[in-house]
């Protein structure tokens, strides 16, 4: 078995794989960066390659409309002291766990996982629901263990790290969620709720407070239509945008 600094290396390596083609963009580093970026957002466009998410009857693919909104609120964010980093950049498929594994990696102040709902049974259904991760430190520490591979003996050290890093990213997480929620109130986006949620693998590994922002239902065909003329891509864009603004107490 590896030793955990082997595994980490494994690991760090596949990130380097899946953003291989991306330079120093990609780090955080331009002419213009340096003491001006203070924070570290990583934004998860859900879904992509072979997974499409969610399907809209106008042919709209939730994976699509992900990394659109994602990418819109990187350059959003381009002028404030905010670096953006985004867990894939094109269309294709990044494993749910690496996701979390890339937020740590670039060391995040904050995850956010972007998606769309979807409800057939019933198109008019439509609105934002907003997830943090339902934390218990005992469940977590023996799911952390099995996942990771962890030692109990010999890396006893990081597995205590990493359960303190996610209990004490829960209340933040909380805050920021409660932010984003008010954002979607004031743009006239009916929210379904803020609701805590143990199942959402891709929030379960990631160190840094972690939301799962579920934008709208992609199912409904007034809301695939606003997003297929951008008004809604332009609109969700804003709403997390002034939500880390606001998270990190920037003017703006």
């Amino acid at each position: 078995m590896h030793s955990y600094k082997n595994r980490v290396f494994l690991k760090s390596l596949f990130i380097f794989l899946v953003l291989s083609f991306c330079t120093l963009e990609v780090y955080g580093i331009s002419a213009n960066d340096g003491a001006t970026k203070k924070y570290v957002v990583v934004i998860d466009p859900g879904h992509g390659g072979a997974d499409p998410g969610a399907l809209g009857q106008l042919g709209s693919k939730e994976k699509d409309i992900n990394l659109m909104v994602a990418e819109k609120v990187k350059q959003l964010l381009s002028n404030y002291k905010v670096t953006v980093q985004l867990t894939r950049l094109d269309d294709s498929y990044v494993e749910v766990h690496e996701r979390a594994l890339i937020s740590n990696f670039y060391e995040a102040d904050l995850f956010i996982s972007i998606h769309l709902n979807s409800y057939i049974e019933n198109r008019e259904i439509r609105g934002s629901e907003i997830y943090y991760f339902d934390y218990q430190r005992e469940p977590y520490t023996k799911r952390l263990i099995l996942k990771e591979g962890f030692d109990e003996e010999n890396d006893q050290k990081i597995i205590e790290e990493w359960v303190n890093d996610k209990e004490n990213s829960i209340k933040p997480s909380i805050k920021f969620a409660n932010i984003l929620a008010d954002n979607v109130e004031k743009n006239g986006i009916k929210l379904r709720g803020v609701m805590p949620n143990l199942d959402l693998a891709v929030m379960a590994y990631g160190r840094a407070p972690t939301v799962l922002f579920e934008l709208d239902f992609l199912s409904n065909l007034t809301v695939e239509t606003k997003f297929k003329n951008g008004i809604y891509v332009d609109l969700f864009a804003k709403i997390i945008k002034d939500s880390i603004l606001q998270y990190f107490d920037i003017r703006q």
